[in-house]
């Protein structure tokens, strides 16, 4: 490719004061560009030569003609300036040796012979060129950077790079030093291009030298600038001339160090390895420019760790700033107050400076934003951590890595959008905190559904895409060159081939190139095209060798434990979208039971699975911070589930005391293992809706847990409830088995729920019982204070729910059945006076000719009487329980009765027992009915079903299941094909005789339905 540099020093102006350096500056740069930059042609411009005119007309030739897809730098050392009659018209200027400007005021309001920025705009704009770099050592010359229209002018570069370093800000001066040959930029930046050290790959880039500028002249006064997109701009090559020192080429000098990075990220200790990735290095660094919040999205396998803890960070350091990095796990709040305490502590902060710049209440546990006001409690952390920043002139980074963990592992959407409100909260032009965050681009959903700033995602984000052409060649090549192998060509045309097949396969390809590193050939310092066939190419890498390591294990002892550990690190989503959730190491010991003694090997068994798997380089561990959140949360999140009571020592106390077994997180080492390794993805299809109940169940756990530490709390408002509650009851025997030992405490939290539920359900089942007796006595006193003629209606009403009463509750007659009872009784005007019982009468009914009738009591037996009230015969006895409901056959020689003994019996009209009591349900009968031909009998009951039975006993069917409560009431239709029933869940029912439900249920009451019939 084509290189052209355009080199401008002018001291020697014909208006404008004299410059000491910039002569100097030129040749200088001159010689070092003429000698390593490689450039075809280098044009020169000193003193005299550069007017204005032929400044101009030599920018125009450089970019548009020579520059066309071509390479080309530009430096610039003299004066400059701005000018403009008021700050709305103000722009900016290099000084040309013939400029002129005029002022008012003391201050510049126009220039003559200037070539102003908006002109090299417009320049750059119109050209096309492949790439650029702008290198201005002049005052002021920031300006063309903060005020100018560049953003626009530019963005058409995409992936081609450039980079414009300027020697100050728009409104400071560059520095000439006495006594140096240089001005002070320009002395830094020509030591920068210096011979590299060995870490620089015999090159030195645009950007890179700019890093460099900014680190030496930190603190004088003058801090450079600077703005970039795509590809870095290479200034001068060193590579030939560090071969020839050494007697060979670069890559004869051989390594076996493993320069690829498996699923695991690139960090700056490995930045040496990391290639590719340039020009979104230098979007990002761009942005970075403009916004203190930046947010780095692409899909899963995109490379967004890599880019920002690899290329960013290394170059964040080299400007000045300090780095911390965090994920938010389950709370992200508790993650982030870590994270600052330990980098207060590492800048000589004092325990109680750090204390006080957190804003935490020392009573309330740190981080946990369910407590009175911690949210406010982060913001102000967050503030008085910006001052201090300031106030000791520290300039300080936050990468929240893996954010989509904040929609994932922290299901709470008031934490989720305090904590990204936090970080947003005070970040402003001249913070000295800010924030980058990657997170994948399939989460945008959840940040808007949060409630979250779209403008954000709009205009400060860095989108990560695949990688393509030379930027993955060179993400596969460069990294073995570096240790002096190579690629035979046939693999790098397979690689290439099977990388264009895949989307988002990075990881698939780094574990891939990995493998390949392990099985290299030695001899030939060569990757191989027979160890890629060998190992099942792009995509069988991965599931190839993970399932190679799972093997290796013990299939008995190991095996089994390798699974659960996978599953645990995994969330099982809603539908098939699963994401991984690292854990704590003793979470995972735990699995193993929490009995010291009983469960030691177990444990020991699962620590030696777990190292196995991180050798295998399939999990990956973390320290440092972790380790003191691990205990925290083992002895705050993790207390209830010993066995002991409160108070007393539990076995995770002694658990979480062994930091050298128990202490840090462990988490895959990509999510790529979910989709790639298909023995991970049938274990995740295994019990499924099982595992994401227990999820459930755990969450829940954790918010009681703190609410039971939270004086204002409730803690019963935080047990399991409803839809929940019941799944968990639905699958208590399989939870059971599969929580016994690893977690009792969630079966635990389970019986306290389903305790709580019951005493609650119980609670307003007597309410509205109570309510329902006070209506009903209600009904009672109306019919005999308004209508005499109901009286005896009345009377048996008072009766009836007299005995409702007492089954509601437990043998009780509350005051207002007794109230009706009384009423009844005092003003009934006595006709017959039915008497024999000496129990209450819980059912009457007349035979088909009216001339008797029989009653049950709760002394257990039937009697009969005649119109007169006189009783016919003897009781009909052998119910072992209360008669609930009597019922005569249409030709009235048979009765019906059913029974609190859960049985049916079938009787003559001389009291005989005709065959064996008819049994099926599994509580009280309280209706029966005849058909209308006699030959069945219909029965309701308090287990909530209907059954038919034949007149010797035998059940027709199966039972009639639909209503929610107790069946009070059944009827037949006059046809004998319908069957009514009226239920305590306040809905009546009509059936087929199949025992099929016939419609909807019947609803509008809001009570009981204790009675129906048909017309």
């Amino acid at each position: 490719m084509k290189r052209y540099a355009l080199i401008v020093g002018i001291g020697k102006y014909t208006a404008l004061p004299e410059l000491a350096k910039p002569r100097n500056d030129a040749q200088a740069m001159y010689n070092l560009l003429d000698k390593h930059g490689n450039f075809d042609e280098i044009h020169v411009l000193v003193d005299q030569q550069a007017t204005c005119a032929r400044l101009t007309k030599k920018l125009e030739y450089v970019l548009l003609e020579q520059g066309t897809k071509a390479e080309v730098l530009i430096y610039f050392s003299g004066h400059g300036f701005t000018a403009g009659a008021s700050k709305y018209e103000r722009q900016g200027y290099l000084a040309a040796v013939d400029c002129r400007v005029k002022g008012a005021g003391g201050a510049a309001v126009s220039a003559e012979q200037g070539v102003s920025f908006a002109l090299l705009n417009g320049l750059i704009g119109d050209a096309n060129l492949a790439g650029l770099a702008v290198m201005l050592d002049c005052c002021q010359s920031g300006y063309s950077i903060e005020e100018t229209l560049i953003n626009r002018k530019l963005s058409g570069f995409g992936e081609k790079g450039y980079l414009l370093s300027a020697a100050c800000r728009g409104f400071e001066s560059a520095w000439e030093n006495e006594g140096e040959p240089c001005s002070a930029y320009t002395m830094a930046l020509v030591a920068a291009l210096a011979l590299p050290n060995e870490a620089a790959q015999g090159e030195v880039t645009a950007l890179a030298a700019h890093l460099a500028v900014c680190a030496t002249l930190k603190g004088t006064g003058q801090e450079p600038i600077q703005f970039g997109y795509g590809s870095d701009f290479v200034v001068v090559d060193y590579r030939g001339q560090v071969a020839a020192a050494a007697g060979a080429a670069v890559s004869a000098v051989v390594s076996e160090e493993c320069p690829y990075q498996g699923l695991e990220a690139f960090t700056p200790e490995t930045e040496k390895f990391f290639f590719g990735r340039n020009g979104d290095v230098q979007r990002l660094l761009q942005k970075l420019n403009g916004s203190n919040f930046v947010p780095v999205l692409g899909p899963s396998g995109s490379g967004k760790s890599s880019v920002v803890r690899a290329g960013l960070v290394t170059r964040l350091e080299a400007q000045g700033w300090q780095v911390a990095v965090m994920k938010p796990g389950k709370q992200p709040f508790v993650i982030l107050e870590a994270v600052l305490r330990e980098f207060l502590e590492g800048v000589d902060c004092s325990s109680g400076e750090v204390e006080e710049l957190l804003g935490f209440d020392s009573a309330q546990p740190p981080g946990c934003v369910q407590c009175p006001g911690a949210i406010e409690h982060e913001g102000r952390a967050l503030s008085g951590v910006e001052g201090r920043l300031a106030q000791d002139d520290i300039k300080l980074w936050l990468i929240v890595d893996q954010f989509e963990e904040v929609f994932t592992l922290c299901e709470d959407k008031t934490v989720q959008r305090a904590f990204v409100e936090s970080l947003l909260l005070k970040q402003s032009e001249t913070s000295s905190l800010a924030v980058v965050i990657t997170m994948r681009s399939d989460f945008v959903d959840d940040w808007l559904r949060a409630g979250l700033s779209p403008e954000v995602i709009r205009q400060d984000t860095v989108w990560l895409g695949p990688l393509v052409d030379e930027a993955l060649k060179a993400a596969i090549v460069e990294p073995a060159s570096k240790q002096g192998y190579g690629l035979e060509p046939a693999l790098l045309r397979d690689l290439l081939r099977d990388v264009a097949k895949e989307e988002n396969c990075l990881p698939f390809l780094e574990f891939a190139l990995t493998e390949l590193w392990a099985r290299r050939d030695t001899e030939r310092h060569l990757l191989t095209v027979t160890a890629y066939d060998e190992m099942g190419g792009l995509t069988g890498a991965l599931n190839q060798q993970a399932t190679v390591k799972y093997n290796r294990l013990r299939k008995e002892v190991e095996q089994p434990w390798a699974k659960k550990i996978f599953l645990q690190l995994v969330r099982v989503g809603r539908g098939e979208k699963d994401t991984r959730q690292r854990q704590t190491k003793a979470a995972l010991l735990a699995m193993g039971g929490l009995d010291d003694k009983a469960h030691a090997q177990t444990r020991k068994i699962i620590a030696c699975v777990i190292a196995d798997l991180v050798k295998a380089r399939l999990l990956v561990t973390d320290g440092g911070t972790r380790e003191v959140l691990a205990r925290r949360e083992l002895m705050d999140g993790e207390k209830g589930e010993g066995e002991k009571g409160e108070g007393e020592s539990t076995t995770e106390g002694s658990i979480a005391l062994d930091a050298a077994e128990s202490a840090g997180y462990v988490d895959l080492a990509h999510e790529a293992l979910l989709e790639g390794w298909d023995l991970f993805v049938q274990w995740r299809q295994e019990d499924r809706d099982l595992r994401r109940l227990v999820q459930r169940m755990a969450d829940e756990y954790e918010v009681w847990q703190k609410a039971k530490v939270d004086d204002s709390k409730d803690d019963n408002d935080y047990l399991l409830t409803g839809g929940l509650l019941a799944e968990v009851r639905e699958q208590r025997e399989r939870l059971g088995k599969r929580l016994a030992e690893s977690r009792p405490a969630l079966m635990k939290y389970f019986a306290e729920s389903d305790r709580k539920d019951a005493e609650t359900v119980a609670m307003l089942q007597r309410a509205l019982a109570d309510a329902n007796v006070r209506a009903e006595s209600l009904k009672v006193r109306d019919k005999l204070l308004n209508n005499p003629a109901q009286t005896v209606n009345a009377t048996l009403a008072a009766l009836a729910l007299v005995g409702r009463s007492q089954q509601a509750f437990q043998g009780e007659v509350v005051c207002p059945a007794q109230d009706a009872l009384h009423r009844a009784w005092f003003n009934i005007r006595e006709r017959l006076k039915l008497e024999g019982r000496s129990s209450p009468v819980r059912a009457v009914a007349f035979s088909p000719s009216g001339d008797r009738i029989v009653s049950g009591s709760h002394d257990n037996t039937l009697r009969l009487w005649d119109v007169e009230g006189n009783a016919i015969g003897s009781p009909f006895e052998g119910h072992s329980g209360s008669v609930t409901a009597v019922a005569f056959s249409p030709s009235g020689d048979r009765i019906v009765s059913g029974s609190d003994d859960n049985t049916l019996r079938l009787w003559d009209v001389e009291g005989n027992a005709i065959g064996s009591p008819f049994e099926g349900h599994s509580g009280s009968v309280y209706a029966v009915a005849f058909s209308p031909s006699g030959d069945r009998i219909v029965s309701g009951s308090v287990d909530t079903t209907l059954r038919l039975w034949d007149l010797k006993g035998n059940a027709i069917g199966s039972p009639f299941e639909g209503d929610s409560l107790l069946v009070r009431a059944v009827a037949f239709s006059p046809s004998g094909d319908r069957i009514v029933s009226g239920s305590a869940d306040n809905t009546l029912r009509l059936w087929d005789v199949e025992g099929n439900a016939i419609g909807s249920p019947f609803e509008g009451h809001s009570d009981w339905v204790n009675a129906v019939a048909f017309s």
